[in-house]
């Protein structure tokens, strides 16, 4: 009978009860993290999500827009420098408008234990290769230090493509993804903000934004 009655009174639990419930008793760590803050952090999803979900993390993930090469160098390399591949993270950000741009923005919260990584230079690593730093491939590398600045050939026209040429490309590509690499914190998430954060966990809650107020409850 008692089992019963604990069954009755679970299911009369509005969805508001129940994912407090929820996220109290499997995302305590994260929570104690960031309490005393309005820190939620957002991640876009495709998929529409009326309440809330729980997700899986894959282990390897597919890059969508960044090049396969990085995706694979800074993986290897924060492997080496905090023990886990940074891209095959799952992203968030506290920037709703940058969660957006990836799909239903949802709030998103660890289950159990978790690690997390951040550079604080990169708010996101596709825009600032591909569209700042001109090192997301050879060819847009050549084109902004060469087709770009023709003068440096008294003709005008940039230099063939030479052996010396690419080699200096891998020295700076090399040189450019080490430091991003090394940039990399593991600690202090409170002062993530606006910026990338990549999360080591094996499964993660999405919650509607709906029930922003909700979270926002639990963590202040």
């Amino acid at each position: 009978m008692k089992n019963y009655l604990n069954y009755i009174k679970e299911s009369n639990l509005s969805i508001e009860d129940e994912i407090r419930n929820e996220l109290l008793k499997h995302c305590k760590p994260f929570i104690d993290e960031v309490k005393g803050t309005d820190m939620l952090l957002w991640r876009g999803f495709e998929e529409y999500i009326e309440h809330y979900e729980i997700i899986d993390k894959p282990e390897f993930r597919k890059p969508l827009d960044t090049s396969h090469d990085i995706h694979t160098d800074l993986n290897e390399l924060t492997s080496y420098s905090i023990g886990w591949g940074v891209r095959n993270g799952v992203f968030t950000t506290t920037n709703k408008m940058s969660a957006s741009i990836y799909g239903e923005e949802y709030i998103f919260m660890p289950i159990g234990y978790y690690e997390y990584a951040y550079n604080p230079d990169i708010v996101d690593l596709t825009d600032k290769v591909h569209s700042k730093d001109y090192l997301g491939s050879f060819q847009s590398w050549y084109f902004f230090t060469y087709e770009k600045h023709r003068d440096i050939k008294q003709d005008g026209e940039p230099p063939e493509v030479t052996d010396e040429i690419k080699d200096k490309y891998i020295e700076e590509y090399n040189a450019y993804m080490e430091k991003l690499a090394d940039g990399y914190i593991t600690e202090d998430l409170k002062s993530a903000r606006d910026i990338e954060i990549s999360f080591n966990v094996e499964s993660y809650y999405l919650i509607n934004k709906y029930y922003e107020k909700l979270v926002l409850e639990l963590i202040k």
